[in-house]
């Protein structure tokens, strides 16, 4: 079984149809004006709060998307991987550190590596298919202690040990879930 899970804020969502109609289970977390759950975090905060509510009953494969995947290139849910592959298209090569995001300092913290690579590869809009596995490495502890960094309000430039922006995550999930 394969669960989509869409962070959504205002898109149009109806191209999940198709994918209801071939038996995906779907979970939207709706961050609009009008929706479900704060929209703090964006998509991050999104993906780790599934983790963390379902991490005892993931599916095989989950699919995390924006409500738009479309607007960061094609997308492709194939879930054949035995761990975990990017959804829309190759990962984006970045050097460490563009923008002034703090991913170094977050990629020791969260994950207690030493930071080795000359620069980071990691795909736009931070869409993946990820097989459970990749998920269950971690403990559920790691998760929440993640989720809660990322349900905070943060500055896009400053390394703060108990927060972590968006931006930055996106940059990480690749490490994290060991693509």
């Amino acid at each position: 079984m394969t669960t989509l899970v869409i962070a959504k804020y205002n898109e149009d969502i109806s191209w999940l149809k198709k994918y209801e109609e071939e038996g995906y289970k779907i979970k939207v977390y709706d961050k609009s004006p009008s929706g479900d759950i704060p929209n703090i975090g964006r998509e991050a905060e999104t993906f780790a709060r599934y983790i963390v509510e379902h991490y005892d009953t993931l599916s095989e494969y989950t699919v995390f998307l924006q409500g738009n995947p479309f607007d960061h290139g094609d997308i492709c849910i194939n879930p054949v991987a035995n761990c975990a592959t990017y959804v829309s298209g190759k990962g984006h090569t970045e050097p460490n550190g563009m923008y002034g995001q703090p991913v170094k300092e977050h990629y020791e913290n969260i994950l207690g590596k030493k930071w080795e690579f000359p620069y980071i590869v990691f795909t736009p809009g931070a869409q993946h298919t990820v097989h459970k596995n990749c998920i269950l490495q971690h403990s559920y502890e790691f998760w929440k202690r993640l989720h809660t960094m990322l349900n905070k309000e943060s500055d896009y430039n400053k390394y703060e040990e108990d927060v972590i922006n968006p931006w930055t995550m996106e940059r990480l999930w690749g490490h994290v879930f060991k693509i």
